[in-house]
């Protein structure tokens, strides 16, 4: 039964607030333009149209993932035109919502059936079926995604939604994966590095740059250490952790670092506070359907953030990129050469 709560929310509004770019977005795109290639590959984002997603679980409704419930291939390329101006040509890795109760088969279909020379489809794992059969038989798909929150309880460890035969699948043949761990970087680590010994031939692209924690920073840059693997791979999607990148480049080598903006969330405006009694919460620019109102205005007067002044989090992103590196031959390499030599594309 279709579940109307999602129906509802004004996504149009939400793109058009993350799309009028205050002064600092202004400086930060002036920058990022003049210093990135002609074309760039964007290695995570997020595609599905309302027929996919009409049946996604209501648990996710009161969490920042529903603030685009569905998101249309085209809009992606309305929102290149507004993040990267016309002289730039933006590739997209494009995936389903990967979420509890979208319909993960026709997903893929909607992908592949609209992959292009700017759209590069990668199959998402439905664990909720067992029939990999298109995954075997298409060699279309470039890449697999698959994600913990798609089965209920969530998975705990990488294990539980790539399972052995999956990776074995997808070892064979030679595909990238993306990866959303289920924890973070130092938790998973032991069990990442198993992966990455057994499965060779898979390159792991781990997502959002493993949740890095600045208070445990010293742990994270020991986890890179101990992972340091020809298969390894992390993307900025969704981070605005500067530290997290250099470690990356330094540890590991500018060849392992890929830009990714994990449209559209990346159009959000958040910035991530400390609540004395709730803990990491995160202050909002806009009313969106799942903050609340007596919380956000707790951080306005009581933290003294001025929410009106916040940038979306593909700003923070890039501009944590560029802290990390100013280097012309890293930046390329991290906007396109990177992605381009995985993908083939």
């Amino acid at each position: 039964m279709e579940n109307k709560i999602y129906s509802q929310i004004d996504t149009e509004k939400y793109i058009n607030f993350g799309l009028n770019l205050n002064e600092e977005e202004t400086g930060i795109r002036h920058q990022i333009i003049e210093l990135t290639p002609k074309e760039i590959i964007d290695a995570h984002n997020h595609t599905a149209s309302e027929n996919e997603t009409s049946n996604l679980h209501p648990r996710f409704y009161d969490d920042l993932v529903s603030t685009f419930p569905y998101f249309d291939i085209s809009e992606h390329k309305v929102i290149d035109q507004h993040l990267w101006g016309e002289n730039k040509k933006v590739k997209h890795v494009c995936f389903t919502f990967p979420f509890e109760g979208v319909d993960i088969k026709s997903g893929n279909n909607y992908i592949l059936s609209n992959s292009s020379e700017t759209l590069i489809p990668f199959y998402t794992i439905d664990n909720q079926r067992t029939s990999l059969d298109d995954l075997v038989n298409n060699p279309d798909w470039k890449g697999v995604k698959a994600y913990a929150r798609q089965i209920s309880p969530e998975a705990t460890i990488i294990s539980q939604f790539y399972t052995r035969g999956v990776l074995q699948i997808i070892n064979r043949r030679g595909l990238p994966i993306i990866l959303h761990l289920p924890n973070d970087l130092v938790h998973d680590h032991n069990e990442l590095k198993e992966l990455l010994s057994n499965y060779g031939d898979i390159k792991f692209i781990i997502a959002h740059m493993g949740f890095p924690n600045q208070e445990r920073m010293v742990d994270y840059k020991q986890a890179l250490i101990s992972l340091k693997r020809e298969n390894l791979f992390f993307d900025t999607s969704w981070s605005n952790d500067s530290e997290a990148m250099r470690s990356v480049l330094k540890i590991l080598g500018p060849d392992k670092l890929l830009y990714g903006s994990d449209q559209p969330l990346n159009l959000i405006r958040i910035k991530v506070v400390e609540h004395p009694i709730l803990g990491s919460r995160v202050a909002v620019g806009y009313p969106y359907h799942w903050t609340d109102s007596e919380e956000q205005q707790f951080y306005r007067e009581k933290l003294n953030i001025q929410t009106d002044k916040l940038t979306t989090m593909h700003f923070q992103s890039i501009k944590a990129i560029m802290q990390a590196t100013s280097n012309k031959t890293e930046i390329n390499q991290i906007f396109y050469e990177n992605a381009a030599r995985i993908l083939r594309h």
